[in-house]
């Protein structure tokens, strides 16, 4: 899991309002493209 933030100091897991804002812009980007995909 560490990885996956490292490309940002400024934002990660041990931040929890970013960490939050990033599953949910992540979560709605995921549903974006599966609608454009269809």
């Amino acid at each position: 899991m560490g990885q996956i933030f490292t490309f940002n100091e400024n934002f990660g897991p041990w931040n929890t309002e970013n960490f939050i804002v990033y599953i949910l812009t992540a979560y709605q980007i995921n549903i974006v493209v599966k609608i454009r995909g269809r």
